[in-house]
Protein backbone atom coordinates (compact mmCIF):
# COMPACT_ATOMS: atom_id res chain seq x y z
CA UNK A 1 0.00 0.00 0.00
CA UNK A 2 2.77 2.42 0.96
CA UNK A 3 4.66 1.77 -2.29
CA UNK A 4 1.51 2.43 -4.31
CA UNK A 5 0.75 5.60 -2.35
CA UNK A 6 4.23 6.94 -3.09
CA UNK A 7 3.71 6.28 -6.83
CA UNK A 8 0.17 7.72 -7.04
CA UNK A 9 0.01 11.37 -8.17
CA UNK A 10 -2.93 12.32 -5.92
CA UNK A 11 -1.34 10.69 -2.87
CA UNK A 12 2.07 12.21 -3.62
CA UNK A 13 0.55 15.71 -3.75
CA UNK A 14 -1.25 15.20 -0.44
CA UNK A 15 1.90 13.84 1.22
CA UNK A 16 3.93 16.82 -0.07
CA UNK A 17 1.32 19.25 1.31
CA UNK A 18 1.45 17.48 4.68
CA UNK A 19 5.24 17.67 4.78
CA UNK A 20 5.06 21.42 3.99
CA UNK A 21 2.30 22.00 6.59
CA UNK A 22 -0.10 23.11 3.82
CA UNK A 23 -2.51 20.18 3.90
CA UNK A 24 -6.19 20.03 4.63
CA UNK A 25 -6.59 18.97 8.30
CA UNK A 26 -8.60 15.92 7.16
CA UNK A 27 -5.40 14.37 5.74
CA UNK A 28 -2.74 12.78 7.94
CA UNK A 29 0.21 10.39 7.92
CA UNK A 30 -0.52 7.72 10.51
CA UNK A 31 0.67 4.23 11.34
CA UNK A 32 -1.59 1.57 9.82
CA UNK A 33 -0.89 -2.00 8.77
CA UNK A 34 2.61 -1.73 10.26
CA UNK A 35 3.70 1.29 8.16
CA UNK A 36 2.95 5.01 8.02
CA UNK A 37 0.19 5.56 5.46
CA UNK A 38 -1.64 8.56 4.08
CA UNK A 39 -5.11 8.76 5.58
CA UNK A 40 -8.17 10.88 4.99
CA UNK A 41 -10.36 11.32 8.06
CA UNK A 42 -8.62 8.31 9.65
CA UNK A 43 -9.38 6.10 6.61
CA UNK A 44 -6.53 4.71 4.49
CA UNK A 45 -6.34 6.58 1.19
CA UNK A 46 -6.31 3.98 -1.59
CA UNK A 47 -4.16 4.74 -4.65
CA UNK A 48 -5.86 4.33 -8.03
CA UNK A 49 -3.84 1.21 -8.88
CA UNK A 50 -5.34 -0.74 -5.94
CA UNK A 51 -8.99 0.35 -6.05
CA UNK A 52 -10.24 -2.33 -8.44
CA UNK A 53 -8.50 -5.10 -6.46
CA UNK A 54 -9.98 -3.91 -3.18
CA UNK A 55 -13.50 -3.74 -4.63
CA UNK A 56 -13.12 -7.25 -6.11
CA UNK A 57 -11.85 -8.71 -2.83
CA UNK A 58 -14.65 -7.20 -0.78
CA UNK A 59 -17.33 -8.23 -3.29
CA UNK A 60 -16.08 -11.82 -3.52
CA UNK A 61 -15.26 -12.43 0.14
CA UNK A 62 -18.45 -10.80 1.40
CA UNK A 63 -20.46 -13.11 -0.87
CA UNK A 64 -21.75 -10.47 -3.29
CA UNK A 65 -23.32 -7.79 -1.08
CA UNK A 66 -25.28 -4.89 -2.51
CA UNK A 67 -23.58 -1.57 -3.19
CA UNK A 68 -24.51 0.04 0.13
CA UNK A 69 -23.37 -2.93 2.24
CA UNK A 70 -20.13 -3.22 0.31
CA UNK A 71 -19.39 0.51 0.66
CA UNK A 72 -19.97 0.43 4.43
CA UNK A 73 -17.88 -2.72 4.85
CA UNK A 74 -14.97 -0.90 3.19
CA UNK A 75 -15.02 1.91 5.78
CA UNK A 76 -11.31 1.49 6.60
CA UNK A 77 -10.53 2.81 3.10
CA UNK A 78 -11.22 6.00 1.15
CA UNK A 79 -10.63 7.56 -2.26
CA UNK A 80 -12.32 10.41 -4.12
CA UNK A 81 -15.61 9.22 -5.61
CA UNK A 82 -15.42 5.89 -3.77
CA UNK A 83 -19.15 5.46 -3.08
CA UNK A 84 -20.09 6.01 -6.74
CA UNK A 85 -17.30 3.75 -7.97
CA UNK A 86 -18.29 0.93 -5.58
CA UNK A 87 -21.93 1.19 -6.72
CA UNK A 88 -20.90 1.02 -10.40
CA UNK A 89 -18.69 -1.99 -9.69
CA UNK A 90 -21.41 -3.89 -7.81
CA UNK A 91 -24.03 -3.12 -10.48
CA UNK A 92 -21.65 -4.31 -13.20
CA UNK A 93 -21.89 -7.90 -11.91
CA UNK A 94 -24.15 -9.62 -14.43
CA UNK A 95 -24.75 -12.65 -12.18
CA UNK A 96 -25.91 -10.52 -9.26
CA UNK A 97 -28.12 -8.35 -11.45
CA UNK A 98 -29.72 -11.37 -13.16
CA UNK A 99 -30.40 -13.06 -9.83
CA UNK A 100 -32.14 -9.96 -8.52
CA UNK A 101 -34.21 -9.51 -11.70
CA UNK A 102 -35.40 -13.11 -11.94
CA UNK A 103 -35.70 -14.07 -8.32
CA UNK A 104 -37.24 -10.98 -6.80
CA UNK A 105 -35.45 -9.73 -3.69
CA UNK A 106 -31.96 -11.23 -3.63
CA UNK A 107 -30.68 -12.29 -0.22
CA UNK A 108 -27.23 -11.19 0.82
CA UNK A 109 -24.64 -13.84 0.02
CA UNK A 110 -26.81 -15.81 -2.39
CA UNK A 111 -26.20 -16.32 -6.08
CA UNK A 112 -28.27 -18.38 -8.49
CA UNK A 113 -27.20 -21.99 -9.08
CA UNK A 114 -24.61 -22.44 -11.80
CA UNK A 115 -24.99 -25.07 -14.51
CA UNK A 116 -23.13 -28.34 -13.98
CA UNK A 117 -19.90 -28.84 -15.90
CA UNK A 118 -19.28 -31.93 -18.00
CA UNK A 119 -16.36 -33.99 -16.82
CA UNK A 120 -15.26 -37.60 -16.89
CA UNK A 121 -12.70 -37.41 -14.10
CA UNK A 122 -13.54 -37.74 -10.41
CA UNK A 123 -12.99 -34.62 -8.27
CA UNK A 124 -12.66 -32.38 -11.34
CA UNK A 125 -15.69 -30.45 -10.12
CA UNK A 126 -16.69 -30.17 -6.48
CA UNK A 127 -19.73 -28.20 -5.28
CA UNK A 128 -19.83 -26.64 -1.82
CA UNK A 129 -22.50 -24.84 0.17
CA UNK A 130 -22.38 -23.34 3.65
CA UNK A 131 -25.64 -23.49 5.60
CA UNK A 132 -26.24 -21.54 8.78
CA UNK A 133 -26.17 -20.26 11.32
CA UNK A 134 -28.09 -23.16 12.80
CA UNK A 135 -29.11 -23.56 16.44
CA UNK A 136 -26.23 -22.83 18.75
CA UNK A 137 -24.30 -20.82 16.14
CA UNK A 138 -23.34 -23.94 14.19
CA UNK A 139 -22.74 -24.02 10.46
CA UNK A 140 -22.91 -26.98 8.10
CA UNK A 141 -20.57 -27.28 5.13
CA UNK A 142 -21.93 -29.53 2.39
CA UNK A 143 -19.49 -30.74 -0.27
CA UNK A 144 -20.59 -32.86 -3.23
CA UNK A 145 -18.30 -34.33 -5.87
CA UNK A 146 -20.15 -33.94 -9.17
CA UNK A 147 -19.10 -37.13 -10.97
CA UNK A 148 -20.19 -39.63 -8.31
CA UNK A 149 -22.89 -37.84 -6.36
Amino acid sequence: MKKHQLQDETCKKSIARLENNEADPDYSLRPALGVVLLQYRKRIMVPETLRQNIMELYHDYLLHPGAEKQYHSMSAFWWPGMQVQVAKYVHSWVECTKAKLHGGKQHYGHLPPTPASNTDRPFDVVHADLVGPLAGSFYCLTVIEQQFR
